[in-house]
């Protein structure tokens, strides 16, 4: 199974495709490690390594800007480039600006920032 696997992540991630179907979330949970492994195999630098926490500083400033919706790791660069900051990135009002960052993301991130937290049960 897990050479299958391997298989079907090597052709998702070399042809882009978006979606993969597994049967439950135990099979979704062995598809994404086999799913990293071959990415970390294959030299995608920007991928995060599952097993490992962000250790420098840098790290954990691209994996903070990377949490935001529709920021992916180049894009997390990107933004840390342009605002120096992450601090900067969070409370900008010029987002919009980044190369791969439209009106529409920048609205969605600014609406979540700025959304109050409401404890669900």
């Amino acid at each position: 199974p897990n050479a299958i696997r391997g298989m079907l992540a090597s052709i998702i991630f070399s042809y882009g495709i978006p979606i993969v179907y597994t049967k439950d979330p135990k099979d979704t949970a062995h598809f994404l490690r086999i799913a990293a492994r071959r990415m970390q195999l294959e030299g995608h630098k920007e991928f995060i390594d599952l097993k490992k926490s962000a250790k420098t500083a840098q790290d954990l400033q691209l994996s903070l800007v990377g949490s935001l919706p529709d920021v992916g790791p180049k894009l997390a660069g990107r933004l840390l480039k342009e605002f120096k900051t992450v601090r900067k990135v969070f409370s900008s009002k010029e987002l919009d600006k980044v190369e791969g960052l439209g009106k529409k993301k920048a609205e969605r991130i600014k609406d979540l920032l700025d959304k109050e937290f409401e404890k669900g049960g």
